[in-house]
């Protein structure tokens, strides 16, 4: 038995969430190879807000 409802919207909101997030850490990944830059170098460079930095930080540790 299910606890919720499935939710077609929430899927979705939460299907965005994850591709942005596995294009952010694609993205500075490929930056980190190409400029020998640290994590934290490469979020500045993009700029990546500080309320994203900790989800990247912990995608970054898996």
């Amino acid at each position: 038995m299910l606890l919720t409802e499935y939710d077609p919207v929430k899927e979705k909101e939460l299907l965005v969430k994850t591709t942005e997030m596995n294009t952010r850490v694609h993205d500075l990944t490929t930056l980190m190879e190409a400029d020998s830059l640290t994590l934290e170098q490469a979020m500045d460079k993009l700029k990546v807000l500080e309320a994203d930095r900790v989800n990247i930080r912990m995608a970054f540790e898996k």
